[in-house]
């Protein structure tokens, strides 16, 4: 049956299909990842569903719960039918790889701790790697009592035959079943990679895969079972942890136990845990472990768990600038064949920053390879160390067109010349060089600058400047006046060298007017000096005009409160966000969560979690319950404490409001999207009725900038609306369509409340929902609900009561 992240039914599309396509088409390999046999859903049709008897069992027979289920790898008919569901993955789909994860026996016992640990874990959703330390030591102190066994193999008939210990034969099962699937998967489609999510430790410590959960991942390595070994090195967060797991802690390391797999060429992969650097801050040790574990000579490569942290992050650029700068190819692991013929390579000049490459495939190809296109600066062409500017996938001709911005530092010739590589990745030949005119670099130009033209400016802020080109950092204070005078303090460039930041001695005037001047002693990598009023011509000033604040010698106050102080007020939703707005920017650091109290007339205190957004020039306190307030109560929040601004001006403030929450409570929730990912919507500029846009300024996405109190780490952020309307167009609309994916699939009827969290700006403009009132099956009737008016700062529910004839737009 389909699985959970589908709704348990048909999508209306084949999304590994899609997904295939649009990795080759990116110049990606897909790896098909399985949950192999971890089978805790008992939905209808799922193989815990339909077979029971599949499910391992304790010492006394009993079977693990639906809700923990895993199919017992001892049984011919499970590895029978898994291998048959895997290999009509490999040959009905043209995947490069397929990954097994929960590729071991089981971690459970059969206490009653044991289970509501791993409810809590799940909770958690921690990955295949990592357990709680609560559940390493339960699954210790109750190893009698672990689903290790299965009906045809029950505890009270022994050893099963031809084996010395229950030990030895729980390993073989699960490599029967990786041997098997290799043999099966080599017979159809050998170039097909077989990897297994190995956990960190292979037989040393507490959680490890040999002696724990019967995972002998250096066998299958060593023996040729698997082609890529992936590590999952979850429980280390710095550069000597990763050296010493896998070369400088012998004999407690990989290395002392997979040097036939490394000697034979297979392919080892480094897993990290981003999700813990996340929670714990220590995002930036993700630079230092990559640096330090390329110096190992047999790993190939890692991976990152998961999409999640990456997306919180915002890290796919700073990645590639800082670490994964290139395109690059796979280690070839079968060598000895013939490799493909060479194709052919034209290159024309469209402009003077544009070539067009076009590769000729060659004659006798008929099946899928990939090409790779090269670029050289020089005629010394290697296929190991010039970069691959283009990777594609497939079998007939291909063109790409490279495109220089002309602030790139290069200003010389190019070669281009490409190869093509087969399923296993061996490289043909290279084809023939075309080499292109002089590439133009333009003169440097400032293309973003904080303060902007003519902004109001804290006295204590350093200015930043951005510019187009890699700059001589070398330049100093000498190239940066301020008008009137002050003297430059520090001035620093970023590691790349194209952003400037600069601070006066001391701070700036209170309520002055200030001219700073960028002189054309700023020069790029390349010499050519700074073109500051952007006319193409290098070697005038940059000059940027801002003015200071008054002084402020005063904290903040509270600027507005939701819900507001007055007895008239509506009541409020048992769901909803409370926010206290100040007047200014604070100083986050200065709310602590003791200030805060909210409870019932009672006494009853709700749990609550807090966050401190600034927008424009104020800050908002968001407090959201942990869990719904009670219905028909009032309600008491109380807030008392010193707030801090950013320049350290302290104020007491006090605040006692009294609230009455609404009489409806929540009965059931569907969620239609919950915001993880924007890749569903459409951009507003896609929608034909968007209309009033500027649209390089106008995007819907996801963001870190305002996120609800309550959320886990992996999820703060949120999707946003950025936009700027045309003060020329005489209609103005921005419409943000759902185009596609699982919330889409999402009916409800007009028993329902339509809801929504929204984080106001306080903007004046307008929001309202709009809804196909048909099924899936019939053909679309848009409805919209009455627009509601963004004058609040901060969160609040917006909801759509679809049962009200008067709500409609």
């Amino acid at each position: 049956p389909w699985g959970n992240a589908a709704g348990f039914h048909d999508p209306g599309y084949d999304p590994l299909a899609f997904a295939i396509q649009q990795a080759h088409a990116r110049g990606l390999e897909f790896h098909a990842w399985m949950n192999v046999f971890e089978s805790r859903h008992a939905y209808p049709g799922s193989p815990a569903q339909m077979h029971p008897d599949w499910v391992c069992r304790d010492q006394n027979g009993n079977p693990m719960p639906a809700d923990l289920a895993w199919l017992s790898p001892g049984l011919p008919e499970v590895r029978a039918y898994l291998i048959k569901l895997a290999m009509e993955i490999v040959r009905n789909y043209d995947i490069d790889g397929l990954h097994l994860d929960f590729v071991r026996w089981n971690e459970h016992t059969n206490s009653a701790k044991a289970a509501k640990l791993a409810m809590a874990a799940e909770r958690q959703q921690l990955p295949d790697g990592i357990i709680t330390p609560e559940q390493l030591i339960e699954l210790q102190v109750n190893a009698s009592g672990r689903y290790l066994y299965d009906v045809e193999h029950p505890f009270d008939k022994g050893v099963p035959d031809g084996f010395n210990s229950w030990e030895d034969w729980w390993r073989w099962s699960v490599t029967e079943f990786v041997k098997t699937l290799h043999d099966s998967i080599q017979a159809v489609k050998p170039w097909v990679r077989l990897s297994p999510a190995a956990l960190g430790r292979y037989n040393w410590g507490g959680w490890q895969g040999y002696n724990v959960v019967y995972q002998d991942a250096a066998l299958w390595f060593n023996q040729g079972y698997i082609d890529q070994l992936i590590g999952m090195h979850y429980h280390w967060t710095r550069p000597d942890e990763f050296l010493s797991v896998l070369i400088n802690g012998c004999p407690q390391c990989w290395s002392q136990f997979i040097q036939p797999g490394i000697s034979a060429g297979r392919l080892y992969s480094v897993g990290l845990f981003s999700e813990s650097f996340l929670e714990r801050n220590i995002w930036a040790n993700h630079e230092p472990i990559l640096k330090a574990v390329r110096n190992v000579s047999w790993v190939d490569g890692f991976q990152f768990f998961s999409l999640s942290s990456w997306e919180e992050k915002n890290y796919w650029s700073e990645a590639a600038q800082r670490f994964f700068k290139s395109k690059t190819k796979i280690r070839p692991i079968v060598t000895g064949m013939d490799p493909p013929d060479a194709p052919t390579l034209s290159l024309m000049k469209i402009d003077s920053l544009n070539y067009q490459i076009d590769v000729a495939s060659p004659a006798n190809l008929t099946m899928p390879h990939w090409f790779a296109i090269y670029r050289s600066e020089d005629a010394q062409f290697s296929l190991n160390s010039d970069p691959i500017v283009d990777l594609y996938f497939g079998t007939g001709n291909h063109q790409f067109i490279d495109r220089f911005p002309g602030t790139q530092d290069y200003n010389g010739r190019y070669y281009y010349f490409a190869t093509v590589l087969d399923r296993y990745w061996n490289e043909s030949a290279m084809s023939n060089a075309e080499q292109s005119e002089a590439i133009p670099s333009f003169a440097p130009v400032v293309v973003l600058t904080n303060p902007a033209e003519g902004d109001t400016i804290p006295v204590n802020v350093p200015i930043v400047i951005e510019f187009t080109k890699t700059m001589d950092s070398t330049v100093g204070p000498e190239a940066v006046q301020f008008s009137p005078f002050i003297p430059v303090g520090q001035v620093t460039w970023s590691e790349d060298q194209k952003t400037l930041t600069i601070k006066p001695e001391g701070s700036f005037s209170f309520n002055t007017e200030y001219t700073l001047t960028l002189t054309p002693e700023l020069k790029d990598i390349n010499g050519r000096p700074l073109d500051g009023n952007g006319d193409g011509q290098e070697g005038d000033p940059f000059i940027l005009h801002f003015r200071t604040l008054q002084q402020d010698v005063t904290g903040p106050g509270i600027f507005a409160t939701y819900p507001v102080a007055n007895a008239q007020a509506p009541r409020f939703d048992v769901a909803d966000i409370l926010s206290i707005v100040f007047d200014e920017i604070i100083n986050p650091a200065s709310i602590q969560k003791e200030m805060m109290r909210l409870a019932t007339s009672q006494g009853s205190q709700a749990e609550i979690a807090y966050q401190v957004t600034s927008t424009f020039d104020k800050s908002i306190l968001g407090i959201q319950p942990l869990n719904p307030l009670e219905t028909n109560s009032e309600y008491n929040l109380l807030f008392a404490g010193q707030v801090a601004d950013t320049l350290g001006n302290l104020a007491d403030e006090n605040l006692d409001i009294t609230f009455s929450t609404s009489s409806f409570r929540y009965v059931e929730s569907k969620y239609i999207d919950k915001f993880l990912s924007a890749s569903s919507w459409w951009q507003p500029h896609q929608s034909g009725s968007t209309v009033g846009t500027i649209r390089a300024n106008t995007s819907f996405r996801m963001s870190t900038g305002a996120y609800l109190p309550i959320s886990s780490r992996r999820q703060r952020n949120s999707a946003a609306l950025s936009y700027e309307w045309d003060p020329s167009a005489s209609e103005y609309l921005i419409r943000v369509f759902l185009a596609e994916g699982q919330p889409r699939e999402v009916l409800f009827d007009t028993t329902y409340v339509l809801q929504c969290y929204v984080f106001s700006d306080g903007s004046g403009n307008k929001f309202r929902f709009a809804v196909d009132d048909s099924t899936k099956d019939q053909s679309a009737f848009h409805e919209v609900s009455q627009w509601v008016t963004l004058d609040w700062l901060g969160w609040r529910l917006v909801e759509w009561q679809l049962n009200d004839p008067s709500s409609v737009g």
